[in-house]
């Protein structure tokens, strides 16, 4: 094929599915996993020297444990100062990003250590030695944080999205350009449902990662240029986070667009659900009222008034608009996320939702999201009071299915109609 020894980056919240899937689609296939349950760090080096050793099909590496395998100091540091913004700090004498002076201290010293010794060597095992020549990211959005977007006149526009650099997006990106100068500007892929939120500043960052040449060809050096090049910025109104709305610097649209097309379409793969034969379910809302009982009310009051007071962007604690308005969330569903000596089970919300469970059991499976961990047991206990039993209701979240093989094994239960019910802590 067109890699031997391709290496998937994951959630390790997902890793255990991949593992199954890769049986399912390639039967006998040799997998090595990296991250798992288990695997402390005496563990994962021996996995490393062994991939050294041996070939495997798929390695699938856990995004925590991926970022612990380094590159090399020297080659790290020669990825690093090529980078644009570090020959401008140079040329100009300013310090920089500190994480990318990091990077540079550590290439400096290791360049010092060939000096005296050409052969020293730690005891490390590096990315660039596992032989890896493709590169998989699963839930690619989470490397959309590469750049850092500059003020325009003093201030930085709004709608623009990419907020600072983070280490992960960072290292990801040395690695895949570690390996695109290694395979020939190829193998280096990303996968994700929501590669960008109408932003173009990710728009860059994901393109970097995969094909920076890209850019580089139509004379785009950095993601200011970028920003320049396609980004309209203009003066307009926007939403403030007091809920005001107030006047400046905003993205208010796109231009150049066509060139920008060409360049997306050449590397995004966009495939719908339609496409790839997966069946989603029609979406249907439907809003329920449920009126809050008088302890739910008088609190739910109160906070309001708190709310009217609340301090601007530079509050904290209790005072912070975000922390009132989520006491107002768990006050409206469950008064007792707020105050122990309420009873949780009488909250009218869970009677409505355990009710509409029921009315809707005949279209199958039922699951229901809940922010709050605390509220699933009362959750699952208003589903028991109205004739669900207890050993068809699956409860997943952080305490009741702490690692990823628990709550594989929770959803395969769910999808084999083991269980019927689940509560989840997401949000939807």
């Amino acid at each position: 094929g067109k890699a031997k020894r391709p290496m998937i980056v994951v959630p390790k919240s997902v890793l255990s599915n991949w593992v199954a899937e890769c049986e399912k689609w390639f039967p006998g296939s040799s997998v090595l996993t990296i991250g798992g349950e288990g695997d402390d760090p005496v563990e994962r080096n021996r996995k490393l020297h062994d991939l050294q050793q041996n070939d495997y099909d798929f390695i699938i590496v856990s995004e925590p444990q991926f970022a612990k395998i380094d590159l090399d100091p020297v080659t790290k540091g020669e990825l690093n100062s090529k980078d644009f913004w570090n020959q401008r700090g140079d040329s100009l004498e300013h310090a920089g990003d500190k994480r990318k002076n990091a990077i540079k201290t550590q290439w400096e010293q290791a360049l010092a250590n060939q000096t005296f010794d050409e052969n020293m060597r730690t005891k490390a095992t590096y990315f660039n030695d596992l032989g890896v020549d493709a590169l998989i990211h699963d839930e690619f959005h989470h490397m959309k944080n590469l750049c850092t977007v500059g003020t325009r006149f003093g201030e930085q526009p709004k709608y623009m999205g990419g907020g600072a650099t983070s280490m992960r997006a960072l290292d990801f990106n040395l690695k895949s350009r570690w390996l695109l100068n290694d395979q020939g500007n190829k193998n280096v892929y990303g996968l994700t449902a929501t590669p960008t939120k109408n932003s173009p500043i990710e728009i860059y960052a994901m393109l970097s990662h995969v094909a920076p040449e890209a850019m580089e060809k139509i004379g785009i050096r950095n993601s200011e240029e970028f920003i320049d090049r396609f980004a309209k910025i203009e003066q307009g109104i926007y939403q403030a986070t007091n809920g005001l709305m107030e006047e400046g610097q905003i993205v208010a649209g796109f231009h150049n667009m066509d060139e920008l097309r060409s360049i997306m379409t050449r590397f995004i793969h966009r495939q719908t659900a339609d496409q790839v034969g997966l069946e989603l379910p029609k979406r249907q809302d439907v809003q329920h009222m449920i009126d809050m009982d008088e302890e739910q009310e008088a609190k739910y009051v109160e906070l309001r008034e708190m709310l009217k007071e609340a301090g601007g962007k530079d509050a904290t604690g209790d005072a912070h608009i975000f922390s009132i308005m989520d006491k107002m969330n768990k006050a409206a569903m469950d008064m007792s996320l707020l105050d122990a000596s309420y009873d949780g089970k009488k909250s009218p919300k869970y009677k409505a939702c355990a009710a509409a469970i029921i009315e809707n059991m005949k279209d199958g499976g039922q699951i229901v999201f809940s922010d709050y961990n605390d509220s699933h047991e009362k959750m699952a206990d208003a589903l028991v009071a109205a004739g669900i039993p207890r050993d068809q209701i699956g409860i997943l979240n952080g305490k009741k299915t702490p690692s990823p093989e628990k709550r594989q094994a929770m959803c395969d239960k769910f999808n084999a109609g083991k269980i019927g019910r689940a509560s989840c802590r997401e949000r939807v």
